[in-house]
């Protein structure tokens, strides 16, 4: 206590002595009322009274001119959050009818001369003692402490217990995906949160038991991961359907925050599928005469929740060429939900019979990735009328003259009056078969047979190597006229 006293005695005299004299300050002393904040070095001792003075991380009250001391006396408020006393504290009275000096030290692990306080100790009454311990920063301290006593009353320093733990926080907490293509994925972020005062360790991140499978996350770079106070660290959340319908997952995240341990992320999304319809499902051309042609529609739509990709539409091997796509649409083909497109299937048969051919369109539709369209028509020859073979049957024996392969019989003048009569013939014959005397061209046609036919009696009037087929032609002809004939008396 002499010690106490005698440094007392000589702050005391100073401040007199700086009071009275233009010295310059070193020393500092606060009054009045004042507040200051201090985060510097103070080159001798610090008074403090009636006024509030805060320490900070850099305060370092030095060892000059005096002592490095810091007096607390009536009226003061002391925090001390950081800093250095090289010399004493001492908490002390004026007696100046102020309230009794406010020290509080911030922080944890206090111990007075290397005994641990318990934690949560509010105030500790100290003469001559070292205490110590480490400041909300991290880093420690240990100063001399002198607290003030005079028969049962006393002056304490507080402790304000600053523990460091760290706080896990994550947002958001549920994600919802909403609707997701199967075979698609999409993507979201978790952010874990350290909201505290120390590291916080990320121990566990999974989905729990009976979660989908087809949520899953990206792997942080190791586990435990740790987060430092004020960071955070993201989770990438993964859903990829491989399922029409509701997915749900709960995502669980553990670390060492005491007082929530986990935290659970609800994980939702429902998985969508195209559908493809096509109508109608099959097209019959029905009966075509070769040549003509007949076009049939067809309607692609999309009756599914999510976008229809056709990626290929073409004909089965094995098919008829008769058949064909108007306009094939370009490809890859995209139809939105109950979105439609539509086909033109052409029909143009080149040969009398029945055809048939299978048209495969490809999608994405998970249930029917191809869909097959049945196409079938029938075709006939087109009907040839009389009309149409005398005049064909004309022009052939046009040019069989002219090339020489029918010539008239007998010399010079008797083979050209020949060859003129059965021409004069034919065009009777056309003649009468457009007014459709068909009775009569079908006598004309008998009398060419008996001349075109090759046996003596009677006798030909041309020859050459196409007579024959010439007589074949106009045998035809006459049963053409003969059905006529027949018909027309029905």
């Amino acid at each position: 206590m002499k010690t106490r006293r005698l440094r007392l005695i000589i702050a005391l005299a100073v401040i007199v002595a700086m009071t009275a004299s233009t010295v310059a300050k070193a020393d500092e002393v606060y009054s009045g009322g004042v507040s200051v904040d201090i985060n510097r070095d103070v080159n001798g001792y610090l008074w403090i009274e009636d006024a509030t003075v805060n320490l900070l991380e850099n305060a370092h009250i030095k060892n000059a001119r005096y002592y490095g001391d810091i007096y607390a006396v009536s009226g003061c408020v002391l925090n001390i959050y950081g800093g250095v006393i090289d010399g004493y504290l001492y908490v002390t009275t004026s007696y100046n009818d102020l309230p009794e000096a406010q020290v509080t030290i911030y922080g944890s692990q206090f111990a007075v001369n290397g005994v641990p306080v318990a934690e949560g100790t509010t105030e500790v009454f100290l003469q001559n003692q070292r205490l110590s311990g480490v400041y909300q920063n991290g880093t420690p301290f240990s100063h001399w402490v002198d607290c003030f006593i005079e028969g049962n009353f006393y002056l304490t320093v507080k402790l304000g217990w600053i523990i460091s733990k760290p706080k896990m926080a994550v947002t958001p907490q549920s994600l919802n995906f909403g609707q997701v293509k199967v075979g698609c994925t999409a993507t979201q972020t978790v952010t874990v949160f350290n909201e505290g005062n120390a590291n916080l360790s990320l121990q566990t991140v999974f989905f729990v038991q009976d979660s989908n499978p087809d949520f899953s996350h990206t792997p942080l770079e190791q586990l435990p991961f740790t987060i430092e106070p004020g960071d955070a660290a993201d989770v990438t959340v993964i859903f990829a359907p491989t399922a029409e319908g509701q997915a749900l997952g709960v995502l669980k995240l553990t670390g060492d925050d005491a007082d929530t341990p986990f935290i659970d992320v609800v994980t939702t999304g429902t998985g969508i599928v195209p559908d493809i319809a096509i109508e109608p499902a099959a097209i019959d051309f029905g009966q075509l005469v070769v040549g003509n042609s007949s076009t049939g529609t067809v309607l692609i739509t999309n009756n599914g929740q999510a976008d229809l990709i056709i990626s290929d539409i073409t004909w089965a091997a094995g098919g008829s060429a008769d058949f064909a796509v108007a306009a094939l649409p370009a490809l890859p083909l995209t139809l939105a939900p109950a979105a439609s497109a539509q086909l033109e299937i052409k029909n143009t048969p080149t040969a009398a019979g029945s055809a048939a051919a299978t048209l495969a369109i490809t999608s994405d539709d998970p249930d029917q990735p191809i869909v097959n369209l049945a196409v079938t028509g029938q075709a006939t020859s087109p009907e040839v009328t009389p009309v149409d073979q005398i005049k064909a049957l004309i022009t052939f024996y046009e040019e069989s003259v002219r090339n020489g392969s029918i010539q008239g019989v007998g010399k010079d003048k008797c083979a050209k009056m020949h060859l003129a009569e059965v021409k004069e013939v034919l065009k009777m014959t056309e003649f009468l078969l457009l007014y459709e005397r068909n009775r009569c061209a079908a006598g004309t046609l008998k009398v060419l047979i008996k001349f075109t036919d090759g046996n003596p009696k009677p006798k030909d009037i041309i020859t050459g190597s196409a007579v024959p087929e010439l007589n074949t032609r106009i045998l035809a002809l006459l049963e053409s006229v003969k059905e006529k004939v027949k018909n027309k008396c029905k």
